[in-house]
């Protein structure tokens, strides 16, 4: 589903996915909040439910850090090829003439 919401280009379609998406998530949470509260006793759940969203808290906390962690190790990266290509831009600017050339020539024969 992801893929095809990524692929799209079409406004219409986007929305229609994204709402199917969401269509099918609120299946899923509600299915698995019908079984967790049929397969536990009353005693159980306000311990179930808190558990659920102590993993739920710490996942989204963690993920958060680690792509924060990412995104400003990437910077980094994005920053220097910057720099490296600014300044080696004639060589890289030829060898794009080059393969557009040749990408031409090719569909020329």
């Amino acid at each position: 589903m992801a893929l095809l919401f990524g692929f799209n280009e079409i406004a219409l379609t986007a929305l229609l996915l994204s709402f199917l998406s969401g269509m099918l998530e609120q299946r899923k949470g509600i299915t698995l909040n019908l079984y967790m509260q049929k397969a536990s006793s009353m005693e159980l759940l306000p311990k179930l439910y808190s558990v659920k969203n102590v993993i739920v808290s710490l996942g989204f906390g963690l993920s958060t850090l680690l792509f924060g962690w990412i995104a400003e190790r990437a910077g980094r990266v994005l920053i220097i090829s910057y720099v490296y290509l600014y300044i080696n831009r004639k060589i890289f600017f030829s060898l794009g003439q080059l393969y557009v050339l040749s990408t031409f020539l090719k569909r020329c024969h």
